[in-house]
């Protein structure tokens, strides 16, 4: 059976950012100069080292038995490197979903909502992509940046489970989104006194994502339709109130 050949959803790439030009370059010379003269170095270093093993105990040569260690060695780091470079692309593939859906959000500020990126929680090791905060109230956004193979695209979430063509992922995005969605929640009562529902937002950018059904606890959509799902909310903050829970969540991003 043939596999599918993948590709990415993302029919534009993200804006760049400020500095982008200056971290290209940097990637440059740490990838291209300076971690390839420490692996010379290193290689220098071990023949070296296996030239004064020979004088001080006097051995023969042995290039069969270094053949055979390197041909190991090889087959070893070209399957860890193979692994590496799957997973930059797949990290790529996410970072730029995420640029995506962050650029898209910056649009809404008009609106009166306030946006912020990649908020981290040391403690518990995880990540909130996105979070906005505006008169529809208070969203944690999980970007889910996943390449298609083909057939129907589409994803339908009936407020039970998530299927992709047809298929429930490995990983339940849902669940990850409202783990998110309380831990913000309870930031805020922590950090504000404010008793307020944080609603999470799972975000398949570049995806045709079906009609979900009303009263869903967690909105399944593209880049494209969340502004619109905001415009049909009722306002529920108030412009101090904004200001004041988004003043917490931008100290918190700074410590």
């Amino acid at each position: 059976m043939n596999k599918k050949i993948k590709h990415s959803p993302l029919k534009n790439k993200p804006l760049r950012n400020p500095g982008q030009s200056l971290d290209e370059k940097i990637q440059v010379l740490l990838y291209e100069d300076v971690y390839h003269y420490i692996v010379v170095i290193f290689i220098f270093i071990i023949l070296a080292i296996l030239e004064w093993v020979r004088h001080i105990f006097n051995t023969p040569p042995a290039p069969l038995l270094w053949t055979l260690v390197a041909l190991v060695a090889i087959v070893y780091y070209a399957r860890k490197i193979k692994k590496s470079l799957n997973e930059i692309k797949n990290m790529r593939l996410g970072r730029d979903g995420e640029k995506i859906v962050g650029q898209s959000l910056e649009k809404i500020r008009m609106a009166g909502y306030k946006v912020f990126h990649d908020i981290v929680d040391t403690e518990k090791k995880f990540n909130i992509d996105h979070i906005i905060v505006g008169p529809a109230g208070v969203f944690t956004i999980e970007t889910k940046t996943i390449s298609k193979t083909g057939g129907v695209q589409n994803i339908k979430w009936d407020g039970d489970k998530i299927k992709i063509d047809g298929f429930v992922p490995d990983r339940d995005p849902i669940a990850q989104a409202k783990a998110q969605a309380q831990w913000l929640q309870d930031f805020i009562s922590d950090s504000t006194g404010i008793k307020i529902y944080v609603k999470p937002v799972v975000i398949y950018p570049g995806w045709f994502v079906e009609p979900q059904p009303r009263g869903a606890d967690v909105w399944v959509l593209n880049e494209k339709a969340l502004p619109s799902f905001l415009r049909n909310e009722t306002p529920v903050l108030k412009e101090d109130r904004i200001d004041f829970i988004s003043a917490q969540i931008a100290k918190y991003n700074k410590c």
